[in-house]
């Protein structure tokens, strides 16, 4: 029951994120988790036509998209370190021509879930462990 709960919440959030996180005018943006291994991960554009580009690639299982006022796309990306067994959770900031930054790093065994701004312009994430 759990998981059929957990599954429906992810698909609220993959609709929620389909209509919060468009830059271009009509583009859905969607994050792929890949293989699930660190780096495997990459962010699709959609255009209402159907055409699917890669806007990002490289990350982590990333998460929650979120664009500011200038149109900069920041993820929630999360790299598993193997030998300590933790998350380490970091939002990349990438601007609308592609180029990634690491934002910030979240300190501990974190694993991101998602990005937000407030009426203000300012970033929070939110996360779970």
């Amino acid at each position: 029951m759990t998981k059929l709960i957990y599954s429906a919440f992810v698909v609220v959030v993959l609709a929620i994120g389909a209509v919060t996180a468009n830059s271009a005018l009509n583009d859905l943006f969607a994050s792929i988790n890949g293989d699930g291994s660190n780096g495997g991960g990459s962010i699709y554009e959609y255009t209402p036509t159907g055409l699917q580009t890669v806007f990002a690639s490289g990350l982590s299982e990333p998460r929650g998209l979120a664009f500011d006022y200038f149109g900069n796309l920041f993820v929630a990306n999360n790299a598993f370190d193997e030998p300590s067994q933790t998350f380490k959770g970091t939002i990349v900031k990438i601007t609308p021509g592609g180029v990634q930054s690491l934002f910030a790093t979240v300190p501990g065994d974190v694993f991101l879930e998602g990005v937000a701004f407030d009426s203000s312009g300012e970033p929070f994430c939110y996360s779970y462990r």
